[in-house]
């Protein structure tokens, strides 16, 4: 008696890997969606943030994301005296 072949279980995988281009530009496509979401109802982009420190200031210190997102609405808001910019 020949024995049953099993069907590979990682076989449907490969065509949802990260390799596969279409799931890429996909996921690519929303994180661009979802970073231009954020901008428009004023929520600042922090991997954006760390990219920039990074590659334009390396070995300097990145600011935690709470740090950030308080530096970015007392920015915005105008904290500590600061000028509140906006149209109306």
């Amino acid at each position: 008696m020949k024995p049953i072949r099993q069907p590979r279980v990682d076989a449907g995988l490969a065509a949802c890997s990260d390799d596969n281009g279409i799931f890429k530009s996909a996921r690519t496509f929303a994180k661009g969606i979802a970073s231009t979401a954020r901008l428009m109802v004023g929520v600042p982009d922090y991997e954006a943030y760390v990219r920039h420190r990074q590659t334009m200031h390396p070995g300097e210190a990145v600011m935690s994301y709470e740090d950030f997102f308080r530096e970015r609405q007392a920015s915005r808001y105008g904290t500590n005296g600061g000028k509140i910019s906006r149209c109306c």
